[in-house]
């Protein structure tokens, strides 16, 4: 299994945001990486649908396309936002706000 590292105050929030995660559940989690697969897959479908238009159709589409093949959903969205077709300004704005 790969380890990823984080800074310790990451891990702070991942561990204290685990009494939101279980109050929801109602039960624990059980072992750590089931929780930890939550939050990273949780995070990784939240920041791509900030990169796409408020479009909940197609938000759900690209969610779903991503989960069967993400490397290649992941190059698509990246290959059109380099090529300006869609706003990467409004995507940096929306990310700054998870970084801090």
């Amino acid at each position: 299994m790969p380890i990823i590292e984080v800074s310790d105050e990451v891990y702070r929030r991942f561990k204290a945001f685990e009494k939101v995660f279980v109050a929801v559940l109602g039960e624990e989690a059980g072992e750590e990486t089931i929780y930890a697969d939550f939050v990273v897959s949780s995070g990784i479908y939240k920041l791509l649908r900030d990169t796409l238009p408020d479009d909940t159709i197609l938000q759900d589409t690209m969610v779903s396309m991503f989960k069967k093949n993400p490397e290649f959903v992941a190059e698509f969205i990246a290959e059109t936002l380099k090529e300006g077709q869609m706003d990467r300004e409004k995507q940096v704005e929306m990310w700054k706000r998870y970084i801090s």
